[in-house]
């Protein structure tokens, strides 16, 4: 595709003033038609509302192919399509029209899934015995850009060892303007174990084969602006409603603070920045996460928390096979003296110092620094005709190093070790992307407990 777009601009550069001889020598193209094509579902506007370019617009010629390229980047970037093209076509003189052509994923979604009860897989392989039985097994049935303008509405039902049944709905365009969105769900979870205690920085679980020990009900509802291509503030109404069995609730009174129920209202303002050049795996760019939270809301004797949450990244391309990746993740809480379930930090999701997979420090405070040094190996298409709305699957290899530093404050840390000082971790691995936005990352580790491993892992960054 950019090999297109490179003919197209030697033809302004040399051959259009050829065409305006004796004249004044034209520096911009005039856009007279943006035409999008290959979408038989998603509403034009829809695409249109991720574009910075529109009919009438003067480009400098030379940055003709990177504002072309750069808006297709966007188009991709919305997650409705499996490829776009771009097209320059219909020149004539100083004007030109611009052709995107769009390949629309298969929006209904209806496929089962087995997944990992502990927090990764080599928790569950090395610390659990890969034991088959605290494995998830569901089902997701959702339909993706529903009436073509975005929206997404579905529902999630898991099976074995946790359960749990998520309803859920999203429209982020309810007004003309396509600045104002609105999302929902409903959740309800249940299991026969949960994660009740820390010991010596691990898990501790508690388990009741009679009756599940507990129940987690919650409700969220959010309010959406997106002024901006890259800018989403969200406004957050949330219920939770946590209740003990009575056997665990005689075990284990200390995990909601000495209550068997707990209801918890909760709002929460939520700040979303990204202007990276590819969304699925950025090499350029910034990309900036941030809430700030309020637990309670005075609703709740002799409970309170908030927190402030920041999560920044930023994307440098050193070359076009190098590239930089940096990570920061931290948060700010208070009050320091929470029930167990309130209090976890680092050891979830991506909140970890590469090389402490298996350990868990909880916490109040907590700092986190993640770097990276990519390089793009090489790109695979892998070609199959099971499945004919996708039969080509590009797959991207970014061999790399790392290293990482992590910090967590606690008052309340028992018998855990790793708890009040720094944490590090580096390594050499490689992300294997593939296109349709799923990514395996796999990762050999040193930490400062001079312990290594092979990691796997198929979170995002």
């Amino acid at each position: 595709m950019r090999i297109r777009l490179s003919i197209f601009t030697l033809f302004f550069l040399f051959f259009l003033p050829l065409e305006n001889f004796g004249q004044e020598k034209s520096s911009v193209v005039y856009v007279r038609n943006i035409i999008i094509k290959g979408n038989k579902i998603t509403k034009e506007f829809v695409i249109r509302r991720e574009m910075n370019i529109s009919e009438g617009d003067s480009i400098p010629i030379d940055e003709l192919e990177n504002i072309v390229e750069f808006n297709r980047l966007r188009i991709m970037n919305s997650k409705l399509f499996i490829r776009t093209d771009a097209l320059l076509k219909n020149i004539l003189g100083d004007s030109l029209d611009i052709e995107y052509t769009v390949k629309e994923l298969f929006y209904w979604n209806a496929h089962p899934f087995v997944s990992l009860a502990d927090r990764n897989f080599n928790v569950w392989w090395n610390d659990y015995n890969h034991k088959f039985n605290r494995l998830n097994i569901g089902a997701d049935i959702n339909r993706k850009n529903f009436r073509g303008r975005g929206e997404e509405i579905g529902v999630e039902v898991q099976a074995g060892f946790n359960k749990h049944i998520y309803l859920y709905y999203s429209n982020p365009f309810i007004d003309k303007s396509l600045k104002h969105g609105i999302k929902t769900s409903l959740a309800y979870n249940t299991g026969k174990e949960i994660h009740s205690a820390t010991d010596s920085n691990k898990q501790v679980f508690y388990r009741d084969e009679n009756r599940n020990p507990y129940r987690w009900l919650r409700a969220e509802f959010s309010y959406l602006y997106r002024p901006h291509y890259a800018t989403i503030h969200e406004l957050r109404l949330s219920f939770h409603h946590y209740a003990l069995g009575n056997k665990m609730f005689a075990d284990q009174s200390a995990y909601l603070g000495g209550r068997q129920n707990m209801s918890i209202p909760e709002i929460m303002y939520r700040y979303k920045y990204n202007n990276t050049n590819d969304r699925n795996y950025p090499t350029e760019g910034w990309e900036i996460d941030s809430y700030i939270e309020q637990k309670g809301l005075g609703m709740v004797k002799n409970f309170d928390q908030w927190q402030w949450y920041l999560h920044a990244a930023n994307y440098q391309s050193l070359s076009p096979k190098f590239s930089t990746s940096f990570h920061f993740r931290g948060r700010l809480f208070g009050p320091d003296n929470q029930p167990y379930f309130n209090y976890r930090a680092m050891g979830f999701e991506n909140d970890y110092v590469r090389g402490f997979e298996h350990y868990i420090v909880d916490g109040s405070h907590y700092g986190l620094l993640r770097s990276d040094l990519r390089y793009k190996l090489f790109r695979y298409d892998f070609k199959q005709d099971i499945l004919p709305i996708i039969k080509h699957i590009p797959i991207d290899f970014y061999p790399k190093v790392f290293a990482d530093a992590g910090y967590v404050h606690s008052n309340n840390f028992g018998n855990s070790y790793l708890n009040n000082k720094m944490l590090y971790g580096y390594g050499a691995g490689i992300d294997i992307v593939f296109s349709y936005y799923i990514k395996l990352r796999l990762e050999y580790s040193f930490n400062s407990l001079n312990e290594n491993e092979l990691f796997l892992h198929l979170r995002n960054e």
